[in-house]
């Protein structure tokens, strides 16, 4: 009788290796019509899903891939016991896979009831997200400690983050021949939005150290030529653990925020950083500029409140 689980093995963040084993995919055999087996094939092969940008695309078959345990359940048939389930089996070591799992799944399901494949709620909705660590904005001592103590391409990464304002994925796919010596061009994996971005002093100079050893394509290249997204990832819970900064709850898109951030508190508009940013309306950057003319009028509150003593105290005196 052929073996009907398979085992992969996966290195985890600490360094440790663990097993995961999962059914084997019935080969040959189409899952039955209305199964979640069936809701995910058609669902794949849809104009929905071809609309995605290929990242996207690659993210929801992996997260998709999940549901294999109950691929032969009926579609009407999946509580949100099922789907909370598998989460937190994703949870143990990957929260934010986990959290990402969900939201495919809300997609799929709410895809399903608007064509008729299901009837009533959406298995996937209401269930809560894992707390993972801060998004927001790095603290300056976080990033004068990054940017000294770092090494490599990770370094290289970090500085590319912080002073382009984007995405891990478009970062790491950012090559040489996009670099014109004054700025970077892209086409951003995640919105499709072409972009021109003019280097800082400080970004030049990283990039010209670094193309003087160049040997890849791709700016960012360990070892072995360019980094996978999950080698990439291995690669800087490494850099951070090795300089003492893992577990603190910085997050590599934390970079993005402290870029657009900044680029707020120096009196940017929400166009102005859009054109850095690649956002396709103002709604999220405006969050940005409304934080930092809060920051701006608070202080100057407080600077007109000093004042406001000193010159009580003197007529006093």
């Amino acid at each position: 009788m052929p073996n009907s689980r398979n085992t992969v093995k996966r290195r985890l963040k600490d360094g440790s290796v663990k097993t995961y084993v999962y059914d084997r995919k019935p080969k040959g055999k189409p899952p039955a019509a209305n199964t979640v087996g069936w809701l995910r094939r058609i669902y794949l092969a849809g104009p929905d899903f071809a609309a995605l940008a290929p990242s996207t695309q690659k993210y929801y078959k992996i997260m998709l891939h999940y549901l294999d345990g109950v691929r032969h359940m009926p579609v009407q048939d999946v509580e949100m016991g099922h789907i909370a389930h598998i989460r937190d089996r994703l949870a143990a070591d990957r929260p934010g896979m986990a959290n990402l799992f969900v939201g495919v799944c809300s997609a799929l399901f709410k895809w399903a009831r608007l064509r008729g494949h299901r009837k009533g709620d959406n298995p996937a909705h209401g269930i809560p997200k894992l707390q993972l660590g801060e998004r927001g904005a790095w603290p300056d001592s976080a990033l004068l400690k990054a940017e000294s103590e770092m090494q490599g391409p990770i370094r290289l990464a970090f500085m590319l983050a912080l002073h382009t304002g984007q995405r891990q994925g478009d970062v790491i796919g950012m090559t040489w021949s996009q670099f014109d010596g004054q700025g970077i061009s892209l086409r951003q994996g995640k919105t499709g939005v072409d972009l021109y971005i003019p280097a800082t002093p400080a970004l030049k100079a990283a990039l010209e150290a670094a193309r003087e050893g160049r040997g890849a394509v791709q700016i960012v290249a360990g070892p072995k030529g360019a980094y996978s997204l999950q080698g990439f990832r291995y690669a800087w819970d490494c850099e951070m653990k090795r300089i003492g900064m893992h577990g603190q709850g910085l997050l590599f898109h934390g970079l993005r925020h402290t870029a657009l951030t900044r680029l707020a508190e120096a009196g940017c508009s929400e166009r102005e950083i859009m054109a850095i940013s690649g956002h396709k309306s103002p709604t999220t950057v405006s969050r940005y500029v409304r934080l930092a003319n809060q920051r701006t009028m608070a202080e100057a509150a407080i600077v007109k409140l000093a004042d406001a003593k000193r010159a009580k105290d003197s007529a006093s005196n």
